[in-house]
């Protein structure tokens, strides 16, 4: 059944979305994405349009969906380009991600065993910071070679990002990078045993230091 959802509804969604990956203490799944607003301050809003027409464009989980995909992409999202056909796309490749997961963490995972066998790389260095040095598995992510899901996949597997948490703590660009994967845990859900398994069976297949 589709939930109908008011324009005011869709900004207290987008500003709690927004308040849950920029800052520690709001988490949007805890508080059910309710957080204080006020139908006279939205009232007055000058892009309050936008907030309606996708109220009627779309349904409660869709409206969800939408912000949580795009603000995962650009965390500086402006409302207005929710309505916008690259904001939708970025969705549904969302949606495809969610629906395909083990086949992309399986591709994704041997793409990385692959360039660890070819290029001599230790297991355990693409996995940690060197002098200071971004991590490769930071690289491989911001060149769009392995996916959000993905990290969090081998972080729950191999739990690295605390760790270089403290390597990394003056690091901008770590800092911004490892708050936006570890505040969408709260929407991600996977096996771990599960992922488990895929990840040893490829991993077995090749021939890495340290695995």
């Amino acid at each position: 059944m589709r939930t109908k959802v008011k324009g005011f509804e869709v900004y207290t969604m987008y500003v709690a979305m927004k308040a849950h990956f920029k800052t520690k203490s709001y988490d949007f799944v805890e508080f059910g994405g309710r957080i204080r607003s006020r139908v006279s301050s939205y009232e007055k809003r000058k892009d309050k349009y936008y907030f309606e027409k996708l109220a009627k464009k779309y349904n409660e989980q869709e409206v969800k969906e939408i912000l949580l995909s795009n603000i995962l992409e650009n965390d500086e999202l402006w409302i207005g380009d929710t309505l916008e056909e690259q904001a939708e796309n970025v969705w549904r490749k969302w949606i495809a991600r969610k629906d395909s997961l083990e086949r992309n963490f399986r591709q994704e995972f041997t793409s990385i065993c692959e360039h660890m066998e070819d290029n001599n790389v230790s297991f355990h260095s693409f996995f940690t910071s060197t002098d200071g040095d971004h991590p490769e598995i930071l690289k491989w992510f911001l060149r769009k070679e392995v996916s959000v899901e993905t990290v969090l996949i081998l972080d729950s597997l191999l739990s690295f990002m605390k760790r270089l948490d403290k390597e990394l703590e003056d690091d901008i660009v770590w800092k911004e990078y490892s708050q936006k994967i570890s505040k969408y845990k709260s929407f991600f859900k996977a096996d771990q045993k599960r992922f488990r398994k895929i990840a040893l069976s490829v991993l077995n297949s090749y021939d890495i230091q340290d695995k």
